[in-house]
């Protein structure tokens, strides 16, 4: 039995097809997984998964075309 803090789940949405598809292309370009969340007011974030220092140079540098050791020295 659940206590009076548990937390209730949100019925699942179906995603857009069109976000879905955004998503794939953010992912097969970034070579990694990648979401958007929608929330109202035409708002949102875009999330890029990475899973080391290797992964996270090689998408910042896709996302600025400048390599990280250009920025931080």
């Amino acid at each position: 039995m659940a206590g009076p803090r548990a937390k209730k789940k949100k019925p699942s949405k179906a995603k857009d097809p069109i976000v879905a598809s955004l998503e794939e292309a953010l992912a097969s370009h970034f070579q990694t997984r990648a979401s958007i969340k929608e929330k109202r007011g035409q708002k949102g974030t875009i999330e890029v998964d990475y899973h080391d220092a290797e992964v996270f140079e090689r998408i910042f540098e896709a996302m600025t075309g400048r390599p990280v050791h250009e920025v931080v020295g």
